[in-house]
């Protein structure tokens, strides 16, 4: 019997097809599985920094639980709660809850020791509260500022300084613990800021949820990036 040398080719040819067809072809990463992981990374520290700013608002109410004392002594004073006290007849107008209504003995605080707006006094009362509130109504696009949350870069600033001037040294060991939970964020921001930077990733742009109350009840949530109306 004659073969053909045409007919031969072909027939090799074709046997090596179907053999490749039975062959794993290799998985390669898809561009989705890729944006897949990074927005669900980038969901993940938005998460991550929501739960910061709940901790530090503990801190702040913690904090000021410990420095709300009882002011008024009611075996000595007329009192008005544990507070406020009651001035006496002989000079109703007296100032009895000033910060040096004992006299200048500092040991003894009233209520303008706490609810004043001395800055030294009032930064060190309510800045754990405070920073908490704006690191949680970051995470809404109505209260959003880009000052702050207009980045990666300034989200992690912001936790930065807020670790150390409003979370350490505050409500004990909760507030050491939360402080370093922090700066994990900051690391974590600056990384994100960095793929970011290379990618350009429109759905990792945005560091916060952007959550906007658009009826009582109604939260819609929109982290791609878009700001919202009242934005400065």
């Amino acid at each position: 019997v004659c073969h053909s040398p045409l007919l031969t080719h072909v027939t090799h040819v074709t046997h090596a097809s179907h053999a490749r067809s039975f062959l794993p072809s290799p998985v390669t990463p898809t561009m989705a599985s890729i944006n897949c992981g990074t927005n669900c990374f980038a969901g993940f520290i938005r998460a991550y920094s929501l739960l910061i700013g709940l901790l530090v608002m503990v801190i702040g109410f913690i904090h000021l639980d410990n420095v709300l004392v009882n002011f008024c002594d009611d075996r000595f004073q007329d009192c008005v709660g544990p507070s406020l006290v009651w001035a006496n007849s002989d000079n109703p107008v007296a100032d009895v809850n000033g910060p040096f209504a004992g006299g200048l003995n500092l040991g003894q605080p009233r209520w303008r020791n706490v609810f004043t707006l001395r800055p030294d006094v009032f930064l060190d009362v309510w800045s754990p509260l405070m920073f908490g509130i704006i690191m949680v109504l970051c995470h809404f696009a109505n209260f959003k500022v880009n000052f702050i949350a207009g980045s990666w870069a300034r989200m992690a600033f912001f936790y930065l300084f807020g670790s150390l001037f409003a979370i350490f040294g505050y409500a004990g060991n909760l507030g050491i613990i939360t402080g370093f939970l922090s700066v994990i964020y900051v690391w974590f921001a600056l990384v994100i800021s960095i793929i970011n930077a290379v990618t350009g990733a429109e759905e990792m742009t945005d560091p916060t949820f952007s959550m906007k109350i658009t009826k009582p009840g109604f939260i819609k949530s929109n982290s791609k990036g878009e700001s919202g109306d009242s934005q400065c």
